[in-house]
């Protein structure tokens, strides 16, 4: 290309289409030519297809030894690559894992293939990453890959702020997963779940949840503080207990049982415990969960 600065900011392949075949085998060379050389010197590197293409194995294998070598990219932002699954695996993970001093604190990845489950499963099997922002959108994700995105911010990453799963085919599992998931974390800042497969009510709860965290923390500490319970509202009792309960801290869904059991005594109310306790379970997403239900029958 005769104007090589648009490399410098944002290179978007989908005007290749109207080039003939020989200019964009040389276009694609000079992509190459461009990462591999470290001549990209902008924080994000961005190979966006105006429709799906493909990745080969030599550029598969170039563009992610120089995603290594490149000491400028931060951020990384790739769409309609439709052999995604197995290329974008072999390009990124190198430079994702957090042990390799990963610099990479932004993703994107839009419909290329399905590749929402095997990320998702690498990224939790590493178990560590540096970053910052993750969108996985329209990529064929489903329950699978909800459950490791799930057990990701169970695991209370501090980096990741930013997460974004739209257009995808999460089910209801994937749902409870992660609305349970973001009961623990807290460090989410912002969730993108349109079109994703959850049911609305549960997007509006999960954004909620994410927006809350200084409410969250500020209501967990009332309900365990050790404070005459008349200081305590029964409300952010129960709203503590179903944070527990999500989190399946035994020992503080215990307290908080507790608790809420001194409270109902000192309000002289008429609400049951066990409708209390069983509520906190279905709005936690743990209903499910024989283990705690067995563990609050017996407190």
């Amino acid at each position: 290309m005769s104007d090589r600065r648009r490399f410098e900011s944002e290179w978007v392949m989908g005007e290749m289409k109207a080039h003939s075949a020989a200019t964009r085998q040389r276009e694609r060379q000079e992509l190459q030519d461009l990462v591999v050389h470290q001549k990209h010197r902008n924080s994000e590197w961005r190979l966006w297809f105006d429709a799906d293409e493909t990745i080969d194995d030599f550029e598969a294998s170039a563009i992610s030894e120089a995603l290594q070598r490149n000491t400028t990219i931060t951020s990384i932002s790739l769409a309609h690559i439709s052999n995604g699954t197995k290329f974008l695996l072999e390009m990124l993970s190198p430079c994702l894992i957090a042990s390799n001093n990963s610099r990479i604190k932004s993703l994107t990845l839009f419909n290329c293939g399905n590749c929402g489950d095997s990320f998702a499963s690498f990224l939790r099997q590493e178990g560590t990453t540096n970053l910052e922002s993750l969108e996985l959108t329209a990529s064929g994700m489903t329950d699978g890959g909800a459950s490791d995105i799930a057990q990701i911010l169970r695991a209370n990453n501090e980096s990741l702020k930013y997460l974004k799963l739209d257009w995808n085919c999460i089910g209801t599992q994937g749902e409870h997963e992660i609305l349970r998931s973001l009961y623990v974390n807290t460090h989410l800042q912002k969730i993108g779940l349109y079109s994703s497969g959850l049911r609305k009510i549960a997007i509006d709860k999960a954004q909620n949840l994410c927006s809350r965290r200084s409410e969250r923390d500020f209501e967990l500490w009332e309900v365990s503080k050790r404070e005459p319970i008349s200081s305590c509202s029964l409300e952010k009792m129960r709203r503590g207990l179903r944070w527990y309960c999500a989190a399946e801290d035994y020992e503080k869904v215990k307290g908080a049982v507790s608790r809420i059991k001194e409270k109902l005594v000192d309000l002289n109310e008429k609400d049951s415990i066990k409708d209390i306790v069983s509520h906190a379970l279905h709005e936690s997403g743990t209903y499910s969960d024989e283990g705690l239900q067995d563990f609050i029958g017996n407190t």
